[in-house]
């Protein structure tokens, strides 16, 4: 991975886990550019872990892309 803008990109995000077909998360698409603070918020249960998760690739997506100064991770 060669980054130079470090672009964080999610693109149509989908997530389920690997027992069920049950989507946690659906479509989820957001850009977080350089140096700019990102927080997530919400209820439990609302895709908060599982983002950070997928973010740091603990877990893969089954759908979409997620790409780091535009490299798929």
């Amino acid at each position: 991975l060669s980054v130079k803008h470090p672009t964080i990109s999610l693109e149509d995000v989908s997530y389920s886990y690997s027992d069920s077909s049950e989507e946690v998360l659906d479509g989820i698409s957001f850009e977080i550019q350089p140096g700019q603070k990102v927080g997530l918020i919400g209820h439990s249960g609302a895709g908060k872990t599982t983002i950070t998760h997928l973010l740091l690739r603990f877990a893969d997506v089954t759908k979409g892309s997620i790409k780091i100064d535009g490299q798929d991770i």
